[in-house]
This record gives C-alpha cells, structure tokens and sequence, in this order.
C-alpha cells in the first residue's frame, strides 16, 4: 500500500507499508521533491497486484473540500449510500453535476443508551478542481485509487469529551486552512473550514468568522456552548496559535500535539483497509480507466515477455542447430577420414592377398606335377596338364584297355592326397574315360582344383 501527500511545501511525502494480517506496518519514508519522479517500483503496479492488491491512497489538503455532518442512523455503508445522496442537493454548495461526494461514519463509543445515532463526515469537492489533482498525480507517475483528506483521522484520533470546539490548523501561521469542528455531548455536530488570509488582520478574520459560527451554531441548536476550545497544533506552532485564539475566542483552551503526519498516514491505511466499501472522491471514470491501464499494461507485458521468451528460445535453437550441424560436419569429415583409411586398408589387404596367393602359387604347379608324376601309374601315359587359374588342373593321359582301373585307383589316390593336414585337390569332376575301337588302348582325363591354404 502507498500512500502519497502532497504538503504546502512543493514536495511530497511518500509511505509504503505492507499489510500483514489485517494490520498496516510503514516499510518505506520517503520525502520527494516536486521536480524529482517518483519511485516507480513502490507506486507502479503489475500483475502481483492482482495476487496481491496494492491500493494507492493520496491525500488532499482540507481547503480544497467542503465538510459536511450529517446525524443519519447507524445502518450499512450502503443504505448510507442513498441516504446521503438524498441530501446532497442541501448540502453542497455548488450544483450537485459538477460536484464529487463521499462519505465517512465517525466510530462511537458503545453506550447502553445510545439512540443508534451516529455522525457522518460528508465530503463535497468540484470536480473540476480532484480531476486538476488526480491529473497532477498522474504525471508524477502517481495513480490513485482513492483520495482522502486527512482531517479525518485526526478528528477520530483526538476525539473530545462534552461540549468541545477542536481547532485543527492545517497549514502554517502565515497561511492555510483552519478546521473547527463543534462537539456536543461528545457528538460532532458540525464541522467547518476558515480560511484565513496571510496579512495582519488575520486575527480579526479568525474572530468574526468564529463567533460568526458559534452564534449561528446555538442559535439554531446544531450544538450547545462550548465550554472550552480544543486546539490540536504541532508543538513547535503551539504558541503562535495560542496567541493568535487567544485574541479572536474568549474560551479556556486546552492544546494538544497534534498526531506525526506519520501516524495520521497510518491511521488513513487502517480505515481505508477496513472499511468494506469506502466512500472516495475518486471519480469512477478515472478508477475504471486506471484498472484497464493495468490489465492493458499487464497484456502487453506478457506479450512481450512472451515474443522476448520466443525470440530467446529462437536464438537458443538456432545456437543449438549450429552446433549440431557443426558436430555432423565434424563426424562425416571424420567418417570421410575412416572411409579413405578403409579403402586404403582394403587396397592393402588386397595387394597382401594377392602377394600372399603368389607366394601359395609360386611352387604349386610344380607340386602338382610332382604329386601327379609319383602317383601316375606306369603304364599310363600322360597327354596333358593344364593348370590354369592358379588353381584348376586338367589331366589328360592314355593307358592300355586292359589297365582301366589303375587310372581309376590313380584318381582315388589323388583325391586322397593331403597338404599340411588338409586334402590337396578339392572339386574334382566326374572321371571320364573312353576305349578306342580296336580295344586296345583307353583315353582317361579329369579336373579338379588346389585346395589354397587361405581359403
């Protein structure tokens, strides 16, 4: 809660406090000069306000406003509501359609006799003149949700006993306004303004305006004689006040010092927060405008917080996609590196393959000659070896009609032939052989190939 004054000075006073468990506490002090901006983290609202409300109150000097009593039945706010917009016509002083009111019920003291009769403080102001406020608050950064005057609560802080006149001066000696406000039987039953002028004849104005009131007051029974003047003044205005009532008012008068302009801030949030439906001379139209200022900006805000998280989650995919693409550049640049490396390793292996069947195939058509020569019967003939491939052996030979199956355990005994545990010759065909037409003599031949030792 902010609470902002504007003070006769040309500066204001700025109070935070913070609302913990119905009760106001003042968190921030601030004194600020005309020409300085206000603090816009302690007056600006945003979307925790609608988590938690902050109410902006302002105060408005007295002289500014017109007060009014009215003695109405102790009801709720808002039946007081209507009742006071009944008298308003009587009660204000300008056309009640440029006019703004509101309304406050003083507290009473519990009373078993009490005629259920309590005292409203009626507020009229000109419009035109809070709008000329509102519109000066509003350029310091300053949106008010309700207007208050003071006076208020210094008449509920220092309410008297019987038939008292409480003099609240509201500016200095020299210049300001004066609020006199007429108890009977410990009941406010009038209240009124003097403003007095900065010249010498200020005690003479105080006086005939005074007596003025006072005759007017009992004349008409709106309250008794006072027996005494209350006068409710800072201690160091004391006794220039005193001199100055002394003068205009032939009563004994009582002074008191007047409440901290702290603790009537104080007492200001705690009747505000308190009061289920206050009565303010914030024109609605302006407290509308304001909360749609607020959804408005609170709009906006997530709008742009929510571009801003998108323009951020952009940039953040783009980074990664970069640094992704530059990881897949990094791995097909190495896998280009093992491809070459592996063709190069095949190329190696091959060239190693080759040298290593060379070097199996150096001896082995002379191995397969020697193998064939000794196993090769004697009374066959050998036509024809071929050995092609490196590997395919062809035999090709003759042998007497009658000597056919030593060509055949030949070709058994080559199949059986083994190279370093394993057989020589693999894939043989099948045997052929053919006996000329004199049976005489038998041609034979058959294939197979060398069992390489790499494979």
């Amino acid at each position: 809660m902010q609470h902002s004054k504007r003070p006769p000075h040309t500066g204001y006073t700025l109070w935070h406090f913070e609302v913990t468990h119905g009760e106001p506490k003042l968190v921030t002090y601030l004194q600020i000069e005309q020409q300085t901006p206000l603090p816009t983290s302690l007056v600006s609202k945003n979307w925790r306000s609608l988590l938690s409300p902050r109410l902006n109150i302002a105060w408005l000097p007295s002289d500014s406003i017109y007060l009014r009593i009215l003695q109405l039945p102790q009801v709720s706010n808002e039946e007081l509501h209507s009742m006071v917009e009944l008298q308003i016509e009587k009660l204000s002083p300008i056309p009640p359609s440029q006019a703004l009111w509101a309304f406050y019920p003083l507290s009473l003291k519990p009373s078993a006799d009490s005629e259920k009769i309590q005292p409203v403080v009626v507020l009229i102001a000109e419009r035109e003149a809070i709008e000329t406020q509102i519109i000066t608050l509003e350029e310091k950064g300053y949106l008010a949700d309700s207007l208050e005057v003071p006076v208020i609560d210094l008449i509920e802080l220092t309410k008297p006993e019987g038939n008292v006149v409480c003099i609240y001066p509201e500016a200095t000696l020299f210049a300001g306004a004066v609020v006199l406000a007429w108890w009977s039987d410990s009941t406010l039953k009038h209240i009124n303004t003097i403003q007095l002028p900065s010249t010498e004849n200020r005690v003479t104005v105080f006086k005939h305006l005074f007596l003025q009131t006072l005759t007017a007051g009992t004349l008409e029974g709106i309250f008794k004689t006072p027996e005494k003047i209350k006068l409710v003044v800072p201690k160091e205005q004391t006794d220039q006040w005193l001199a100055l009532i002394k003068e205009a008012a032939p009563l004994p008068i009582e002074t008191v010092e007047a409440p901290s302009s702290e603790q009537l801030a104080l007492a200001t949030a705690k009747r505000v927060i308190r009061t289920s439906a206050p009565s303010t001379l914030m024109p609605k139209e302006f407290a509308i405008r304001y909360r749609q200022q607020l959804i408005d900006s609170l709009w906006m805000r997530s709008l742009g917080a929510l571009v801003s998280a998108y323009a951020v989650f952009v940039l953040i995919y783009g980074a990664a996609l970069q640094v992704l693409r530059w990881q897949t550049d990094k791995v097909q640049s190495e896998l280009r590196a093992l491809n070459q490396a592996y063709t190069n390793a095949l190329r190696l292996e091959a060239r190693l393959n080759v040298l290593r069947e060379r070097e199996q195939l150096k001896f082995a058509a002379l191995d397969c000659w020697k193998t064939i020569v000794e196993l090769l019967p004697e009374e066959a003939t050998l036509q024809a070896f071929d050995f092609t491939e490196g590997r395919r052996l062809r035999i090709d030979g003759t042998i007497p009609a009658d000597q056919v199956s030593k060509v055949l355990d030949f070709n058994e005994a080559v199949r059986k032939v083994e190279r370093d545990g394993k057989p020589m010759f693999k894939n043989f065909s099948e045997f052929n052989s053919r006996t000329d037409p004199n049976n005489v003599t038998a041609s034979w031949n058959f294939s197979c190939e060398l069992n390489l030792a790499s494979e």
